[in-house]
């Protein structure tokens, strides 16, 4: 942004930065030697049209994968924070209130299918996040089935595999990351 700001400034910089060292080269034992060379001239001007042209290009495309990578590190982060906090909850204790388990399927679940949509739409591979969002049907699956009373879930003898597929889960949200920090 800055670099569009004050692109004349540094244009001008750049072409006295050229002549001072083009004049500085043209010196022979002391005396400055007044015939210009159109030929190595124009190669060098080409030169340096195209060497800008190359790091403006390499600039747009850092700058590209940059911002897909905050944007989806950011939206992971959160989910993978929402679903360690869950986690916590199932391991403290041996039940857990149902709106917890509704917060888990809106704050969680469909944050990673959002991201699955996005990482279709960036065409990136999104097989770690499809095995992500399998697993994440599978935990909430396990809930379905047991008892409820109160509006409160009794997973006491079902503990150990849910702490499995915790572990499981948490993963699926690395691999997701490290594809992520692959961009």
């Amino acid at each position: 942004m800055q670099w569009k700001q004050n692109k004349w400034r540094y244009f001008i910089a750049f072409l006295i930065g050229v002549i001072v060292c083009y004049v500085t080269t043209q010196f022979k034992y002391l005396q400055i030697n007044y015939e210009v060379n159109v030929i190595e001239t124009l190669i060098a001007f080409f030169g340096l049209t195209v060497g800008i042209y190359i790091a403006d290009t390499i600039q747009k495309n850092i700058n590209r994968n940059q911002n897909r990578y905050s944007f989806l590190e950011g939206k992971l982060d959160d989910s993978w924070t929402k679903f360690i906090k869950l986690s916590k909850l199932i391991r403290v204790d041996e039940k857990i209130a149902l709106e917890s388990l509704s917060s888990y399927n809106e704050d969680i679940v469909l944050q990673i299918s959002f991201l699955r949509n996005i990482f279709e739409g960036f065409k990136m591979d999104f097989t770690c996040i499809d095995l992500l969002e399998t697993k994440l049907e599978e935990f909430e699956n396990v809930f379905d089935g047991l008892k409820t009373e109160d509006n409160v879930k009794y997973y006491n003898d079902e503990k150990g595999s849910i702490e499995e597929k915790i572990v499981i889960i948490n993963q699926c949200f690395s691999n997701v990351l490290n594809t992520i920090q692959k961009i």
